[in-house]
């Protein structure tokens, strides 16, 4: 049985040793993919200083172009730097808002190698994400969360969806 793609969301943002990673995610049937998307080198611009800093900066931080759609869920989990999360493996997942912000941050509560572990991204909009005309601003995040929030609904078993904690006004 192939596995079936269920959704994809360009701007999972989490932190790096040297700087925040952009990370796409691709939602699959059976795990959610995390595929290393851009690294920003700001730490290593900002140990330099200046306009030299930010040169060096800019020029570190490369943008990887995926078609999600026509690659197969195998390869993009193979890709360096990629994040893979069996769905079997998800004990909870939490949306929670940012405090003072309108951004959303999706945690992951889940076992790996026998050892429980947490991945946290910050859902960040991007110009790949389709949003609808019109919608600007906090809108936006909150629909890319609800998007996201509405596919792991989709997707988890009834045991790992009633220890989830999903944002209250976004449920529908």
């Amino acid at each position: 049985m192939e596995e079936r793609k269920i959704g994809v969301v360009s701007g999972a943002q989490m932190a790096g040793a040297l700087g925040p990673k952009q990370f796409g995610l691709l939602l699959t049937d059976l795990r959610s993919i995390f595929v290393l998307e851009m690294v920003n080198r700001a730490v290593v611009g900002a140990a330099l200083g200046g306009v030299v800093g930010g040169l060096v900066a800019s020029a570190l931080a490369t943008r990887r172009n995926i078609d999600y759609e026509r690659s197969d869920p195998a390869l993009l989990a193979g890709r360096k730097g990629s994040i893979v999360i069996d769905h079997s493996s998800i004990h909870r997942i939490r949306f929670k808002k940012k405090l003072l912000d309108i951004q959303f941050v999706l945690t992951i509560e889940y076992a790996a190698g026998g050892k429980s572990r947490k991945l946290r991204a910050m859902l960040v909009p991007s110009s790949r994400n389709i949003i609808p005309p019109g919608m600007a601003g906090k809108d936006v995040y909150r629909f890319l969360t609800l998007s996201v929030q509405d596919s792991y609904r989709g997707i988890l078993p009834g045991a790992v969806l009633a220890r989830s904690h999903w944002i209250p006004e976004l449920q529908v």
